[in-house]
């Protein structure tokens, strides 16, 4: 009996470095059972190493780009692929990469799925001119399948893509054990609370509202610590708006960084990019994980907080309202409040119950809604229809 062959998939997506939840989450996707549902053909798309040139158009970059190209063309005459799978996004110079890819994708006739990972789609394509929104349009058309986070954030195409074209993939990971004793959530072996913002250490991940909030916790609890683990961002190419649409503001904290580690050198740690067994042990040892971000779809970096049972303070931005309830599983604040964050940090500082119900809260939920399994079963199911 003849075994029907499995259809090629060409995945062009990033992997790391650099280390952010898109280059993590395309790597968990590759290794995950679709590969044993199709054939994959992985061609990397990443143009930089470091998050810092992100949205930059350099003669470097172009280079890379005229090389991805090339890439594609080859892969699809000699592979002869069915669908390209590939990432939509937000800004200038990025989506001009996908229309390339799209357009190279359909002169071959392949099925083309892109997965969009934010929440800041609709602000990007509103900020356009007439003749770029007509673009994006144009590219849109081309496209046989969008998916996106959340339920809720197919409003993001709205007037521009058929909502029947649209599916729901969110972000998941491999969940782990924990421990939930109740030593786990009392102070850690260095004798502080330590809470951990992980994650571009960018104006739209409120890293500058986080150092906002340090001496106004810092005034009122002593046994505290505040550990940054990603790459400093100092100017935002990638998210200029927030949730809302308003323009993030542009604002230099270089002198607020220097006036915090000068008086706080033992309670402020800057760990720089972190990965593996790296990573691992500094969520473990972190006892509150913070990420106050102007714009968000559903980060990866929080659904790893829950994986280690963390409780978290964040914005209620994207999908995360969706998936977390406040209270429950996180205390939602608003874009920009450093003061309601400090006081949200506080109540959990002072609060080792809570904490651990927060966190076995959030271990439950990851287990239910965040499981790579789950995730990609469901692109799994995405990528069959379009056979």
């Amino acid at each position: 009996m003849d075994v029907k062959a499995k259809t090629k998939v060409l995945f062009i997506v990033p992997v790391p470095p650099p280390y952010t939840g898109l280059e993590v989450m395309s790597s968990l996707f590759l290794d995950s059972r679709i590969k044993e549902e199709f054939n994959i053909l992985h061609i990397c798309s990443n143009l930089n190493r470091l998050n810092c040139s992100r949205g930059t158009l350099r003669v470097y970059n172009l280079y890379r780009f005229f090389i991805l190209c090339c890439k594609i063309f080859i892969s699809e005459i000699l592979l002869h692929p069915k669908t390209t799978y590939s990432i939509l996004s937000e800004n200038f110079t990025g989506f001009m990469r996908v229309s390339f890819i799209v357009l190279i994708a359909k002169l071959f006739n392949n099925k083309v799925v892109m997965h969009l990972h934010g929440a800041n789609f609709r602000n990007y394509y509103i900020n356009r001119g007439f003749f770029m929104q007509g673009y994006i349009r144009f590219v849109l058309k081309k496209i046989d399948c969008i998916a996106v986070l959340d339920e809720n954030l197919k409003q993001q195409f709205s007037g521009i893509y058929p909502p029947d074209k649209i599916e729901v993939v969110p972000n998941g990971i491999f969940p782990k054990e924990q421990d939930f004793s109740e030593n786990r959530f009392n102070k850690n072996s260095s004798g502080n609370i330590d809470i951990l913002f992980l994650g571009l250490l960018s104006q739209a991940k409120g890293f500058h509202e986080a150092l906002k909030a340090i001496p106004l916790v810092l005034e009122r609890e002593k046994n505290v610590r505040f550990i940054f683990a990603g790459e400093r961002i100092k100017v935002e190419r990638n998210i200029l708006f927030d949730y809302e649409g308003k323009r993030i503001k542009d604002e230099n904290i270089d002198g607020l960084i220097l006036e915090l580690t000068h008086k706080y050198s033992q309670q402020i740690i800057f760990s720089g990019v972190v990965e593996g067994k790296s990573k691992d042990e500094l969520f473990k040892k972190s006892d509150i994980f913070i990420l106050p971000s102007y714009s968000e779809g559903l980060p990866l970096s929080i659904i790893e907080a829950m994986s280690y049972g963390l409780p978290v303070i964040t914005t209620a931005v994207g999908a995360l309202p969706d998936y977390l309830k406040d209270g429950e599983n996180c205390f939602f604040i608003q874009p920009g409040d450093y003061q309601k964050l400090s006081e949200k940090l506080i109540c959990l500082i002072r609060d080792p119950l809570l904490r651990r119900e927060m966190g076995r809260n959030n271990y439950r939920d990851l287990k239910n809604k965040f499981d790579i399994k789950d995730s990609a079963k469901r692109l799994t199911e995405v990528l069959h229809k379009l056979e």
